[in-house]
């Protein structure tokens, strides 16, 4: 009897020594989602939601696809004013989209180690944007470099992108342009 009971025991021990060995798995960057994601965020000191400079959209219409610098609104949006008697004041910005954040977090990576060379900085904007991001550095423009998407940004990429230049791994004392 001792001997089962024993290992009736052994068996317990064994079967939740296997679970908390699982537990690293779910906190994986690559995989994680949700809550996890959101856990590891933290540990990075990059949380879902910032505090950004937010503007209100103006009135206006969209030409053809062209870029704007403005959030353009129509008739029907009452929130929308005159370019230039816009309010101007602090929001929040949240990362909600798992795919999104994971992006950042992957970035904020090199930012944590300290990674500021022109090779981690590529890496980071492909990460960011794309294969065809790059990072333009010229002697002319001391003190700056140039992050290049490589593509146009989408609305959405565009009111994040105050977040993605507070991510990226440029040294202190640097400003970097989009």
């Amino acid at each position: 009897r001792l001997k089962d009971m024993i290992a009736v025991y052994a068996g317990a021990v064994e079967g939740a020594a296997a679970e908390i060995c699982a537990i690293p798995d779910y906190f994986d960057i690559d995989t994680a989602i949700g809550g996890q994601l959101t856990i590891i965020g933290k540990r990075l000191g990059w949380p879902r939601a910032h505090c950004v400079c937010v503007t209100s959209p103006v009135f206006g219409f969209a030409c053809g696809g062209a870029a704007s610098p403005y959030e353009i609104a129509g008739f029907c949006d009452p929130a929308s004013t005159w370019v230039g008697c816009g309010d101007v004041g602090a929001g929040m910005l949240t990362l909600s989209d798992d795919a999104v954040y994971r992006a950042f977090l992957k970035v904020r990576r090199y930012q944590a180690l300290g990674l500021y060379d022109v090779a981690s900085l590529t890496a980071s904007v492909q990460t960011m944007w794309g294969a065809s991001a790059s990072v333009i550095t010229t002697p002319q423009s001391v003190g700056t470099v140039t992050l290049a998407p490589g593509r146009v940004l989408s609305a959405y990429e565009t009111t994040i992108l105050p977040l993605a230049l507070r991510v990226m791994p440029v040294a202190p004392g640097i400003r970097p342009m989009v």
